[in-house]
């Protein structure tokens, strides 16, 4: 076998792979712990070991569209697994994720919750009653952490419709005791602005895009790392790949995963075994930016 120090030891197994097989690995999407994702993951853990208190502290992960806000959010919840809890009445929940309906109404966002708890709805019951069984079912199966995605949704609900659903995150908090860890967009922290006893107590935590640096050469390394590729492509020392893949994604990290995860099964199929600026212009790959301007184009 040759020198693979290009690898991390978890991806040499598969160079054993058929090619076919190495392709599919290839286009999984993998977590990779980079300075600001690991920043808000590790206050998540703080925060979901915590005691329970009157007052939780909450998180606000903020973050542009396709820059990992939700991966963070799922890779918290799946190290955090529902058990079956046989010596209490109902399995035990941890951790609850979900997010604000694209069509944001509480009550919507009451029924997600139930449905994700696989909790019986009755369609008859008015408000209370529905209120009543979600902090129901939330203290029964024993939520810590509760993960709302795209917060930046109540930007679309109305006015009443918005207070409502932030008084019942503050309830959340207050009855329950449970720790509440918002994402969205930059936007979602206008939504949190409009109710000042909420906002103080969230923190806040960026994903911002990428530029080119230290942190994002290491971030090319990485992904080249779990890569099954038996040739370096030297992807975080070569400055013409490095500039070439930042302008592809825009600074965007599912752009830049879904770029490098395209171009390591390229190298495969075409026996390079590395990710060589040629093969990533042959994939004709368009950046977010390029795409926009295709559609306005058409427009």
């Amino acid at each position: 076998m040759g020198n693979f120090d290009h690898l991390h030891p978890s991806t040499l197994p598969l160079l054993d792979l058929p090619n076919d097989e190495r392709k599919n690995r290839c286009r999984l999407k993998r977590w990779i712990p980079y300075p600001a994702a690991r920043t808000a993951y590790d206050r998540m853990e703080e925060l979901f070991g915590d005691a329970r208190q009157q007052r939780p502290e909450n998180l606000l992960l903020l973050a542009p569209t396709g820059n990992g806000k939700s991966f963070v959010l799922e890779r918290f919840r799946d190290n955090h697994p529902p058990s079956d809890n046989p010596a209490g009445e109902a399995a035990a929940v941890p951790v609850l994720h979900t997010e604000v309906p694209e069509e944001p109404t509480l009550d919507a966002l009451r029924v997600a919750i139930l449905k994700k708890l696989f909790a019986p709805t009755n369609p008859r019951n008015n408000r209370a009653d529905r209120r009543a069984e979600v902090f129901d079912v939330l203290y029964r199966v024993g939520v810590k952490t509760l993960l709302v995605d795209e917060l930046h949704n109540l930007l679309f609900a109305s006015a009443l419709e918005r207070e409502k659903t932030l008084a019942f995150l503050r309830a959340v908090g207050n009855e329950l005791r449970i720790n509440v860890v918002a994402a969205g967009i930059q936007d979602a922290r206008r939504i949190l602005q409009s109710d000042a006893q909420l906002l103080n107590r969230f923190e806040i935590s960026r994903l911002p895009m990428w530029r080119d640096g230290e942190d994002y050469r290491v971030l090319l390394a990485s992904f080249e790392a779990l890569l099954p590729l038996k040739r370096p492509s030297f992807l975080g020392d070569d400055d013409d790949l490095a500039r070439f893949l930042l302008a592809k994604s825009d600074g965007l990290l599912a752009e830049l995963s879904k770029l490098l995860r395209r171009a390591a099964a390229h190298a495969i199929d075409t026996g390079a075994e590395a990710i060589t600026l040629k093969g990533l212009k042959a994939l004709g790959f368009q950046s977010p930016s390029e795409r926009k301007e295709v559609i306005a184009d058409l427009d």
